[in-house]
């Protein structure tokens, strides 16, 4: 006789508020969707998208109540990693890492067939929950 055991999984989401300040040239809500972009080139590269590709982005943009914008991001989102991924628009999109830290952010991923999301944000970003984003006044309690 055999028993079969059955788990039920819990699924945890994790859900940050990543703030993306302007950089030279580009304003925080650019930043943002050019960022959430190349996070969804990682798994899906432009030269392999069509035109039935239902999105470009992986994660949800805020407006918050400063002018800039977050992502609103699951912690624990697994990327799959494409083969012909390139990480050199991303990396560029964070003008203040050296580029030792560029260099280890891309091998990392390059190096990777898959990898959890919040092992490649960098140091020094600050991470909100909503309650957090609430205290502080960029969002209100309805958004």
């Amino acid at each position: 006789m055999r028993i079969w055991l059955q788990f039920q999984q819990t699924l945890i989401v994790i859900m940050a508020f990543i703030k993306i300040v302007p950089i030279t040239g580009m304003s925080s809500q650019a930043r943002c969707e050019a960022i959430n972009q190349e996070l969804w080139a990682i798994e899906r590269p432009y030269t392999v998208r069509t035109i039935g590709d239902v999105t470009d982005k992986v994660f949800t943009e805020l407006g918050l109540n400063d002018g800039t914008w977050a992502l609103d991001a699951d912690l624990e989102y697994v990327f799959k990693v494409h083969p012909q991924r390139n990480i050199n628009a991303l990396a560029a999109l964070f003008p203040d890492l050296s580029q030792t830290e560029k260099s280890q952010l891309i091998g990392f991923i390059e190096s990777s067939q898959t990898f959890v999301f919040k092992y490649i944000i960098t140091q020094g970003t600050t991470i909100y929950t909503r309650e957090q984003l609430i205290a502080d006044g960029l969002i209100t309690e309805s958004e």
